[in-house]
């Protein structure tokens, strides 16, 4: 799997050999059971596509000890999952005050997007500007297809990275592995 830099991505269009891409975008953090499903959307969507994913270097919104994976884990599960290319980000000033339909904009014209698969939470942009269906609208105008999944559930309530971080510091690893998808 080929790794690039966000500022590489606006610099050049992406190294796809002419292939138009599949993407989805967060960040990934312990890369749970919602994750790969997002991942496996984006591999098995073919089409003459490569399979792209966007993330982050550093989860911002948890200090580098609250985390679940680094990125490095991140990368190897990535591949193992069947993705070709991942474009790292830092959530520097420059990126982080990007709107969501200028992202959107950036990832059609540089990394030739034809297809993106987000949760049905997802959130982007300047101050989270932009959620789901508002990229769905955007990527409809364009022609370019969107999948917005549902949450992945384990009983009644969503798997998520906060839900695993907690069970983890609570001593539940067995719970934690079942929403990861693997041991912990």
């Amino acid at each position: 799997m080929q790794i690039i830099e966000w500022p590489q991505l606006l610099e050049e269009t992406l190294p796809l050999g002419g292939r138009p891409s599949a993407m989805t975008i967060g960040v990934f953090d312990g890369v749970h059971r919602g994750h790969q499903a997002l991942i496996k959307a984006i591999v098995e969507y073919g089409k003459g596509t490569t399979p792209i994913v966007i993330t982050f270097r550093v989860n911002h919104k948890n200090d580098v000890k609250n985390q679940l994976l680094g990125f490095e884990q991140k990368i190897e599960i990535f591949e193992n999952l069947g993705v070709k290319l991942c474009v790292a980000a830092d959530l520097n000033n420059s990126f982080k005050h990007i709107g969501g339909e200028v992202f959107f904009n950036i990832l059609r014209e540089k990394g030739k997007m034809r297809f993106l698969a987000v949760g049905k939470n997802f959130r982007c942009g300047y101050k989270l500007d932009t959620d789901a269906e508002q990229i769905k609208r955007i990527n409809d105008s364009a022609g370019i297809e969107t999948f917005i999944m549902e949450p992945v559930m384990e009983g009644s309530l969503p798997v998520s990275s906060s839900r695993i971080r907690k069970a983890v510091s609570e001593g539940r690893l067995e719970e934690a592995a079942k929403l990861l998808g693997r041991p912990y």
